[in-house]
């Protein structure tokens, strides 16, 4: 659990239901509060995207280190892998760090920090 997150903020899913494991009562945050354990959340987003991004770009590319009997069945599988990673990254990722980043940046009122009202 990252130093300072009071549970289960900073407790995985496995930490906070594990048997025995007394009730936890959730602490209310303050907006700045949720906006720093917010950060923390992103920086891990754009850290899993750029791995990602490190594996797609590096697989190799399907012709080009295969030998001929096994081009079909190693370029199904390259091919597959490319696919999912490209879709997880347009669909899910880059929308929920960009969602994330906007509600970072807003109150709760919906105005943007340092607008005047």
């Amino acid at each position: 659990m990252p130093e300072g997150d009071p549970l289960p903020l900073g407790a995985n899913k496995k930490e906070a239901e594990a048997p025995g494991r007394p009730a936890v009562t959730v602490p209310k945050l303050t907006l700045p509060e949720g906006k720093k354990h917010l950060a923390r959340v992103l920086a891990l987003f754009e850290e899993g995207r750029w791995q990602l991004l490190g594996i797609l770009h590096s697989l190799p590319e399907p012709l080009a280190e295969l030998g001929e009997e096994d081009v079909a069945e190693e370029l199904d599988g390259l091919t597959e892998m490319r696919t999912v990673i490209r879709c997880v990254l347009e669909d899910s990722i880059r929308p929920a760090i960009q969602d994330l980043q906007d509600v970072a940046t807003s109150t709760v009122d919906g105005m943007k920090e340092g607008e005047a009202p």
